[in-house]
């Protein structure tokens, strides 16, 4: 069983789709950046896998998994 902080391997790329399917001039604060971060710059972060990709795909993972949640919570 995996811990919750962990991130599946195969869940980066979600995540990397997920932050490539938003609009490019929005920019994203991430944890530990002073700065808000463009597109590209999180997704160097993804790649790098450095404690800002972490944070990113992380936030992704528990909205993903609460979406699934309410959507099986719905289907009943």
């Amino acid at each position: 069983m995996e811990a919750q902080d962990e991130i599946p391997d195969d869940f980066w790329e979600i995540a990397e789709q997920r932050l490539l399917s938003m609009p490019s001039g929005m920019k994203i604060s991430v944890g530990g950046s002073p700065e808000p971060l463009s597109k590209d710059e999180i997704l160097k972060h993804l790649a790098d896998k450095d404690s800002i990709g972490r944070t990113f795909a992380k936030r992704e993972l528990i909205f993903v998994r609460s979406l699934a949640k309410l959507t099986a919570r719905s289907a009943v």
